[in-house]
């Protein structure tokens, strides 16, 4: 006898959506993970990148694939809203900012192309057509970058707000929400024996593993995943509450810098964040990124990592995308982003009963509805929808163990 049916590891977004799809088939479910941290400077855990106000939300993605996952949840989120409770959605659109010029960065820079391809809504300004400035004067690119608009449904989720709706909705079905760390997972014929740092042991039919970029660290997985993380670095700027309230239904959006510090820069319109002031998030890949591999340094980034070390470029870039805009402070933020091999995320059975869902590639949030619910099928009786491929989301070993 097990103490569950399904246990989840990992209470971030994936986590909690694959939570909330199998606690309604199933009355014995539990998801484990730790809540945010209220001092990250002393917090010997793990951590997430969840724990922020704003990700964009897009239909316009990198891939067909990508691009379907993203439909599907953003059509949900109406609907997790109303039955949770919880006001996370804004579809306020996007800008996307690129020239021909600009080379370093995303391989996936010609929007256009991708927008025609994906049949997404799309209004296109060529480099001389300056007449997406009229809806939104505060917002500047160079000279000769040509400029995307990409209407509602796009805009961005509250991340925090996202995952409660989906962790509301799972305990409303009856599900168990388990406060924990898991630092142990063994298997034999019968169960799947879970055990975490707070020294409580637990047991599984099933278990799937969702620990983002700490997947591979204590003793999760019998085989470490092929599953490389780059830290990440956002920078928040403080706006005037007045300021914000004009800015709002701005779009967010994505720019292809042209700057030998930073690249691939995405945005947000001003969003109020927990201490009640109201900020720009910018986020990019830096000349500073660096790829942590082991627990230790993953928890040295997250807790004092130096987020700060192309902060003069971050500044010049910000002031330049909103002149007219006057930015109070900034701060920078840490968070983290892992990859696999084929570019979409690992869903899928590691051994017997232990399955895997992580590895967001960047893009992750988005979708989270959708990736949590692909792997509680999987899980629940290896169903998988026709609509979506199922061999990009085959686990990748770091070594072969055959």
């Amino acid at each position: 006898m097990t103490d569950f049916e399904y246990m989840v590891i990992g209470k971030g977004l994936l986590g909690c959506a694959a939570t909330h799809y199998l606690s309604q088939w199933s009355q014995h479910v539990a998801v484990l993970g730790p809540d945010e941290p209220a001092d990250f400077a002393r917090h010997q855990g793990v951590f997430a990148s969840h724990y922020d106000q704003g990700r964009q939300t897009r239909l316009l993605s990198r891939s067909p694939i990508w691009s379907e996952i993203n439909r599907q949840a953003m059509l949900n989120y109406p609907v997790l809203q109303a039955q949770s409770g919880m006001s996370f959605y804004r579809p306020v659109g996007a800008l996307y900012a690129n020239a021909d010029r600009v080379t370093r960065g995303n391989p996936y820079r010609d929007y256009r192309r991708i927008a025609q391809e994906l049949e997404v809504a799309h209004e296109w300004y060529e480099p001389e057509d300056q007449s997406w400035r009229e809806p939104f004067p505060d917002l500047d690119f160079p000279a000769g970058y040509s400029v995307l608009y990409e209407p509602a449904p796009a805009g961005y989720v509250n991340p925090r707000d996202y995952l409660r709706a989906e962790l509301t909705l799972a305990e409303q079905h009856g599900a168990v929400a388990i406060r924990e760390t898991t630092v142990d997972i063994s298997q034999t014929a019968h169960a799947i024996t879970i055990d975490t740092a707070e020294g409580n042991r637990y047991t599984a039919a099933k278990v799937l593993v969702a620990a983002g970029a700490f997947t591979n660290c204590h003793n999760l997985l019998p085989y470490p995943l092929d599953l490389p993380a780059k830290t990440e670095t956002v920078i928040l700027g403080e706006v005037s509450a007045a300021d914000a309230s004009r800015l709002e239904g701005y779009p967010t959006v994505l720019y292809r810098i042209d700057d030998p510090d930073i690249s691939d820069i995405y945005m947000t319109p001003p969003i109020q964040y927990p201490n009640g002031r109201f900020y720009i998030k910018m986020g990019c890949n830096t000349s500073a990124d660096s790829w942590p591999k082991t627990l230790e340094e993953m928890q040295a980034w997250f807790r004092d990592g130096d987020s700060n070390a192309c902060h003069d470029a971050l500044c010049r870039a910000l002031d330049s995308l909103w002149p007219s805009v006057d930015i109070l402070a900034t701060e920078t933020k840490r968070c983290m982003v892992c990859y696999t091999p084929s570019g979409h995320p690992s869903i899928d059975r590691v051994e017997g009963a232990l399955y895997v869902a992580t590895g967001g590639n960047g893009g992750g949030a988005t979708g989270s509805d959708t990736l949590g619910r692909l792997a509680a099928g999987l899980v629940f009786d290896d169903r998988w929808p026709a609509s979506i491929p199922r061999q990009p989301f085959r686990v990748q070993f770091l070594h072969s163990h055959r």
